[in-house]
């Protein structure tokens, strides 16, 4: 609903916006909003942006947590694709997270932008760190055939790009 929307953690839902979760554990929780923070910086202030304009930005836009689209340096459209990217990872969508940041990566690298390429390589780096650490014993362990063809056949029944290697059950 906001032309630049932030990210709250909340245990309510009180108030307007998109919702996700339930996450397993605080500390896992913690882990995807460091990620975040650090690849891709979301305004975290609780202006209007819509009625407030700012003449200056904030202390997080100084430490690189934002990137200030409330004073303007940051276009609407380089937001959203930020916004985009913290969608698909809260949404468990990793792997194509990790495609669209592979790609910027190689576009970056192409322009010769090689910062903005080594930003988006540590984002992939934290995501892959992140989403191995969460392998139960069960998967991380060889598979016997059973096994195998019962994941096989889960991932042709679902429709799933690779087999699952991780079932998480509420």
């Amino acid at each position: 609903d906001e032309p630049f929307p932030r990210l709250v953690v909340t245990r309510r839902r009180d108030i307007k916006g998109r919702y996700f979760g339930p996450f397993i554990s605080a500390g896992a929780l913690k882990d995807v909003l460091h990620i975040i923070e650090k690849a891709f910086p979301l305004r975290s202030c609780k202006y209007d942006l819509t009625r407030t304009k700012l003449s200056r930005p904030c202390l997080d836009y100084g430490i690189g947590k934002c990137d200030a689209p409330c004073v303007g340096l940051c276009t609407a459209r380089e937001y959203g694709e930020r916004v985009d990217d913290v969608i698909l990872l809260l949404s468990g969508q990793t792997a194509d997270l990790i495609a669209r940041l592979r790609a910027r990566m190689e576009e970056c690298a192409s322009r010769l932008e090689f910062e903005a390429a080594g930003v988006a390589r540590d984002a992939i780096r934290s995501l892959w760190r992140m989403t191995r650490s969460q392998v139960t014993g069960t998967l991380s362990d060889d598979l016997d055939e059973d096994s195998w063809t019962a994941m096989k056949a889960l991932q042709e029944l679902v429709g799933l790009p690779t087999v699952p290697w991780r079932i998480d059950g509420f």
